[in-house]
């Protein structure tokens, strides 16, 4: 790999208080209290403060475990450490540096956890989560705004890919995700700096720049979906047949209850036969009612 001296912003971070600071001056994070917090504000509501620091401590001692992995190479027992280090050597990512600081110098500045290099050489910036569900559109944001303040901070370099590394447990993804246009992070920016809310819907009323924006996260979901619903017949097969092995009608567990349900058989109607063969009397009992308009999605 190329050696990649990245410039060091003149920014300067306070840990305790977690704020950022230039000249005298206290910059907004990206992440807290701010820009994309903005996307959703009522995502945590309902979430109680202690909760939220829970999983806030939790996440920075995973960060931390991470982070001495990558400057001494020392590995933690941590799982979420090891699927960390796999998808990294999964996907041939090579570290350039951890908790990255980046800023446009003017209003905003935040730390970047992961510059890595591809096998091509190409730079790759990632946020690693660790949230129940992965929130793809905001990591669209929050790392396509890194990478604008990346790029102006090393106006020589140019960010190849941007992707989150999840992980929660058993479950773990490397998640490349499409960059946000420039013009919709100018007017989340806008909405920060005028405090209102961001409605991309009503600013950019072209459907093509809506789709657009929409189209990675659409797809990142379906994916999501299509592989935990393969997960979920796997774990439903072996199941059954561990219940059926050991005759078990029934299983009550702290969270779900399986029901074995026994092979039977079914009828059904031939509605198009029955149609084919008597259509005067397929009609008389045909009921017709109004069916909503819906979009149809499919991957390609």
């Amino acid at each position: 790999m190329d050696n990649i001296n990245l410039r060091q912003s003149p920014v300067k971070f306070e840990a305790l208080t977690h704020t950022y600071w230039l000249d005298g001056k206290q910059l907004k994070g990206v992440t807290s209290g701010s820009l994309i917090e903005r996307l959703n504000p009522d995502k945590y509501a309902g979430v109680s403060q202690k909760k939220l620091d829970e999983r806030a401590a939790y996440g920075t001692a995973i960060h931390s475990l991470i982070g001495l992995y990558e400057e001494t190479g020392i590995i933690s027992d941590d799982e979420d450490v090891r699927h960390y280090i796999e998808i990294k050597e999964d996907q041939q990512l090579y570290h350039v540096a951890t908790e990255y600081l980046v800023s446009d110098e003017e209003r905003y500045a935040s730390s970047i956890d992961h510059v890595f290099q591809d096998k091509d050489g190409g730079i790759v910036l990632v946020d690693v989560k660790r949230t129940y569900k992965l929130d793809v559109e905001a990591v669209r944001y929050q790392l396509s705004i890194y990478r604008r303040m990346f790029e102006m901070q090393n106006p020589d370099l140019k960010v190849k890919t941007i992707a989150a590394i999840w992980l929660h447990g058993e479950e773990y993804a490397y998640v490349p995700v499409t960059p946000v246009p420039d013009d919709y992070i100018d007017y989340l920016i806008e909405c920060d700096i005028l405090d209102k809310p961001f409605d991309v819907a009503s600013h950019f009323s072209t459907l093509p720049a809506i789709v657009a924006d929409k189209e990675q996260a659409i797809a990142d979901i379906i994916m999501h979906m299509e592989y935990e619903k393969s997960q979920l017949e796997e774990f439903r097969k072996g199941l059954y047949e561990i219940m059926e092995q050991h005759d078990i009608k029934s299983f009550c567990g702290q969270h779900i209850q399986l029901t074995r349900v026994f092979p039977t058989e079914r009828e059904s109607f031939d509605t198009r036969a029955f149609k084919k063969d008597y259509p005067q009397i397929y009609q008389e009992y045909v009921k017709k009612s109004p069916v909503k308009g819906n979009l149809k999605i499919t991957l390609k």
